[in-house]
């Protein structure tokens, strides 16, 4: 996908998913699927607690990106896990709709 100039930003909801862990740092970068540079990126830490889901908020035209996810999780009470640190890269199409992004249950 090619960003066209006077393309409209959009609200688009990604919500980062630690099935069974508890998101503790989450850093994410934004690509246009043709970009080698990304065009943004955040770090986000829950303020009060660690929770398995995680949502942000972007505002980027619909369209085809590159989404690469590097977390600290840490394990949920009395599960008898460790900690670690995990990444994925994903391909997502940004409708509008809520997209949700799971992360790999191990270690990089």
């Amino acid at each position: 996908m090619s960003l066209v100039a006077g393309a409209v930003p959009r609200d688009q909801t990604l919500v980062f998913w630690a099935r069974g862990r508890l998101i503790t740092e989450l850093r994410a970068t934004f690509s246009g699927e043709e970009q080698k540079e990304p065009l943004g990126g955040v770090t986000l830490r829950p303020a009060h607690r660690a929770r398995e889901r995680l949502k942000y908020v972007i505002a980027l035209p619909h369209g085809d990106y590159v989404i690469h996810v590097e977390a600290a999780l840490a394990p949920a009470p009395n599960s008898g896990r460790r900690a670690i640190e995990t990444s994925v890269t994903r391909r997502v199409t940004l409708d509008g709709t809520e997209t949700v992004i799971p992360l790999p249950e191990s270690p990089r």
